[in-house]
């Protein structure tokens, strides 16, 4: 199986300097003044820092939580928890003051301590092909956030199964020179066939679950093939994270001449930000072949599919299904094949 280790080892990595920056920054005491003034309108009896640095905590974990989501790397049951929890919480700061929230968000991310603002704004541009409206379009966002991350886990478990038959099913494939680089093998499918698919013996490949199979996997590398995309465009370098991040750098190297940051947390940040380039980088480099899931990245979902689409085409020419044949070879094989040769073409 082919797995992309470098791509999740630099996420992995990020997310930790994004951490490690993250705790940090909460350390400095002159940032802390500037991030609490700004929320002394919302609390107006018993104001503390604690307060404060819970609703950062959240709006620090639904970023990360939503951001882990749509990169399709794998996440803990735990996080996905903490991510739903997170959202309840900054959705009730919404409903009490979008405005403030706003403001806040946008405090944040002038300090990289989270991105959730602008990750929002690409992401309702890329799914509603429209601008962001804060006021109005907030809470809408979340709760689609909310449905992706609550899907993950359901996803990762899919795919286990998914790819449960994978060592077995190699066995009914040849490599060939064509452009898709597989052919099935006729004799030795149709002697497992004859042998446990007439009977019904092996329900796995019975078309029925076949069918549902792959459109269950239609529907996961298709959402993939649309967030391989959000991604680019938030990670693009001409306006995006990037660009942001640099800005952020440049300020807060002025900061630190002026004595109002310390030298730790600038090495702290240009750690993050060199973690953060590095995963951009190899993202950019390895492209939606190697998007995803570590065990399971795009190029070897679309290769098992392309094969199970296969067995399912042989099984319905065998049971003369002659209009269900057709109806799979146009809507489900000749996608299927113009992806795994694309696939081909760029690996």
């Amino acid at each position: 199986m082919i797995s992309d280790s470098f791509i999740n080892n630099a996420l992995r990595q990020y997310n930790r300097k994004k951490i490690s920056y993250f705790e940090s920054i909460l350390k400095e005491e002159k940032i802390l003044k500037e991030r609490i003034g700004i929320l002394e309108n919302y609390f107006k009896q018993n104001f503390n820092y604690e307060k404060s640095s819970e609703y950062i905590r959240d709006i620090f974990t639904f970023e990360l939580i939503a951001v882990s989501a749509v990169s399709k790397t794998d996440i803990i049951e735990t996080d996905i928890k903490a991510g739903i929890k997170s959202i309840r919480s900054i959705l009730d700061f919404h409903s009490a003051n979008p405005d403030l929230l706003k403001d806040f968000l946008l405090l944040l991310a002038k300090y990289a301590i989270s991105d959730l603002y602008y990750f929002l704004n690409t992401y309702w541009f890329h799914k509603h092909k429209k601008q962001f409206q804060f006021r109005d379009d907030f809470t809408a966002a979340c709760h689609e956030l909310r449905t992706i991350i609550e899907n993950q886990i359901p996803i990762q478990n899919f795919l286990k199964l998914f790819f449960s038959r994978q060592e077995q099913t190699e066995k009914f494939f040849i490599k060939t020179n064509d452009k898709t680089g597989y052919t099935i093998d006729d004799v030795i499918f149709r002697d497992f066939y004859d042998r446990n698919l007439e009977s019904d013996s092996d329900a796995f490949f019975s078309p029925e679950t076949l069918s549902r199979t792959i459109e269950k996997m239609t529907g996961i590398y298709t959402e993939m093939e649309s967030h391989f995309k959000l991604l680019l465009t938030y990670y693009d370098s001409a306006g995006g994270k990037p660009f942001r991040y640099n800005l952020i750098l440049e300020n807060l190297n002025e900061k630190k001449n002026n004595g109002i940051i310390s030298d730790v947390l600038l090495n702290e940040f240009t750690e993050y930000n060199n973690a953060f380039s590095n995963y951009h980088e190899l993202v950019v480099q390895r492209g939606l072949v190697y998007f995803g899931f570590q065990n399971f990245p795009y190029k070897n979902i679309i290769i098992l599919q392309y094969k199970y689409s296969k067995l399912l085409e042989f099984i319905l020419l065998r049971k003369g299904q002659y209009d269900r044949l057709n109806t799979h070879r146009d809507s489900v094989l000749k996608n299927l094949e113009k992806r795994l040769i694309s696939i081909n073409q760029a690996d």
